[in-house]
């Protein structure tokens, strides 16, 4: 993690030696945070940085709407710090540190990189599972509860788990283990179940916290049995279609010049991407009705694990904290990263690049599924952050009462923290205050002028290192293409993937923003809108499957994100048309829902 480099008054006559020094020690941290990423994340890490609408904004030539509430209603903080009131939840007592380590993080992936964080479930050919954060959030302390909180709900939904330490060993050692080639099937004899159960994998109702949760009966229509080996065949056939997202979302801010109060929530919700064309209106009730019980069961458990319950509440903190910290850098200003604890070490924070399968047992206690005994099987869904937020409120009077203490508060907080002389401790707590009733935590977050041509700062470091990297990283060789492809496809379909439209096509779908701008180089801007067999052109793929990175170099190409999908007559009588005089199949324009239709709690 980037380090901040030390401040201290000089006179003039030091001033250009220091700043000279200051220069070398901020190129050196900023070269040492590009050292964890491999070639291919590096490469996918530059071209995010700049297929991003965070670096629109700063594009006259991109002009850019600003979502609503916080990012476009903000006052200016004319302090020299701002104070985050974020509500105390009842049992958990969260950790400066932790909320710090926070704060670098979304700095330098919102200043320098242009990224905010998410993450998405992604399968891989061989039932392994990617999780697909923003490289910016590669090895961070955000990406691993991203993780963390992602792998529990998944967990909760198969009836399967694993520990964290169980499950990176796992990572390395399944594929030796069940002899995987390179389409992705097992050679071994071994039995999948017995080799999973030995290195961790258990029923999730064995943990103290679970015991007995799929007991309880969430169905209320007494003719609809969800257990029915029916019902549970015909979700089967569905099933890799479907997926659970988490979007955190402010539900109240407030300000008063520098103090700025908020409150967040989460909603669950399941979505299923397929068209009309593939799922009636029947079959998606009859689904709606399986999972809206699933949901209800999750949600009711999600947050019985006291780890997770503190992740989601620091996954409530950065809802308001993504929209904050872009707004400072619209105002020029910048959290001063020297008057923050010290970043964990690099060891304390790695993520996790893949999730080995899940496998039930015969005797699990799970009945959401219908797995054949011994067949292990990929995870997908994710957590997003919306950025739109409800309008800003003033605070209430008792806030502005407060005002004057809440800064003496906040600075003697920090004051405090970053003392030399102060021992190392193992928990550092937060200041509470009650306003209205309610209980908050006092943040102070100090910050600096923001300049992006200040090159001995750490963001201009930064800066100077992707402009370096960029000739040298992008475009992608083939050789490199072909590697990543085969990596989450496998050998036969990444051998497909040397045609341009095929090789464009799984781009887009599962997100490779540095393969598809490498191909982008080789054909036309026309080309891009050109639409497949199904009628679908690059960018239905990429809204289908969310892939912001894509839809952001489509729309940087000056191509319209509202292209609407041909069909081919040939898909039914209500779309026909006669064939031309040539021969070829006649198209129909049709608005179709091509995103993901869902269903909420």
């Amino acid at each position: 993690m980037l380090r901040p480099v030390k401040k201290q008054a000089l006179r003039n006559e030091q001033a250009d030696e220091a700043t000279y020094l200051a220069h070398l020690a901020a190129q050196r941290n900023a070269s040492a945070f590009f050292e964890k990423y491999d070639r291919s994340e590096l490469q996918e890490l530059l071209t995010t940085s700049f297929c991003s609408w965070l670096a629109s904004k700063d594009d006259m030539r991109h002009p850019l709407e600003l979502p609503s509430g916080l990012l476009s209603q903000m006052k200016s903080v004319n302090t020299s710090i701002a104070i985050v009131l974020m509500p105390v939840e009842p049992g958990l007592d969260l950790d400066c540190r932790e909320i710090h380590q926070m704060i670098r993080e979304l700095a330098v992936g919102i200043y320098c990189l242009n990224q905010i964080p998410s993450i998405s479930l992604d399968a891989n050919y061989d039932q392994s599972t990617s999780c697909s954060l923003p490289p910016a959030y590669f090895d961070t302390r955000i990406g691993q509860m991203l993780i963390a909180v992602d792998y529990m709900l998944k967990a909760l939904w198969h009836g399967v788990y694993m520990p964290k330490e169980k499950r990176v060993r796992f990572s390395e050692l399944w594929r030796s283990s069940m002899d995987i080639d390179q389409d992705g099937v097992p050679q071994t004899l071994k039995r999948p179940a017995v080799e999973f159960c030995q290195a961790g994998l258990i029923d999730i109702t064995k943990e103290p916290e679970f015991e007995g949760i799929y007991d309880e009966n969430m169905n209320e229509d007494p003719t609809y049995n969800p257990n029915s080996t029916e019902e549970k065949t015909f979700f089967m056939q569905f099933v890799d279609h479907i997926i659970l997202k988490l979007t955190f979302a402010a539900t109240k801010i407030q300000q008063y010049e520098d103090v700025f109060l908020f409150d967040a929530a989460y909603n669950l919700s399941s979505a299923i991407r397929m068209t009309e064309d593939h799922l009636d209106a029947f079959s998606y009730q009859r689904l709606q009705q399986r999972l809206t019980l699933q949901l209800k069961l999750l949600k009711k458990h999600l947050e019985k694990k006291e780890d997770i319950q503190k992740n989601i509440a620091y996954m409530k903190l950065i809802t308001f904290l993504i929209p904050f910290i872009i707004n400072l850098k619209r105002k020029n200003k910048v959290p001063n990263l020297s008057r923050l604890l010290q970043p964990y070490s690099d060891d304390k924070v790695k993520t996790e690049r893949e999730l080995p399968p899940f496998l039930l047992g015969t005797d699990f206690k799970c009945q959401h599924f219908l797995y054949a005994q011994d067949q292990y099987f990929h995870l997908h869904g994710g957590i997003e952050f919306d950025i739109g937020t409800p309008s800003v409120e003033e605070v209430s009077k008792e806030v502005k009462a407060a005002y004057d203490e809440m800064h003496t508060c906040a600075i003697n907080h920090l004051t405090h923290l970053l003392d030399t002389d102060a021992p190392y401790r193992e928990h550092y707590p937060i200041p509470v205050m009650d306003f209205d009733g309610k209980r908050y935590y006092v943040i102070g977050i100090e910050l600096e002028a923001f300049y992006m041509l200040f090159k001995s700062q750490w963001w201009g470091a930064i800066n100077e290192v992707i402009s370096t990297l960029k000739p040298k990283r992008l475009p992608l060789t083939d050789t490199q293409a072909m590697e990543q492809f085969k990596k989450r496809f496998g050998y036969r379909k990444a051998i497909k993937c040397k045609s341009l439209s095929f090789g464009m096509k799984s781009a887009a779908d599962r997100g490779l923003a540095a393969i598809f701008l490498t191909f982008c180089r080789r054909t036309s801007i026309n080309s891009l809108a050109i639409t497949d067999d199904c009628g679908y052109a690059y960018i239905h793929h990429a809204a289908i499957y969310n892939r912001v990175a894509i839809i952001a170099q489509v729309v940087k190409l000056h191509l319209t994100i509202n292209q609407k999908r041909s069909i081919p007559a040939s898909q039914g009588k209500r779309f026909q048309k006669p064939e031309t005089k040539s021969g070829t199949p006649a198209f129909i324009e049709k608005d179709v829902m091509i995103g993901e239709r869902s269903c909420e709690l």
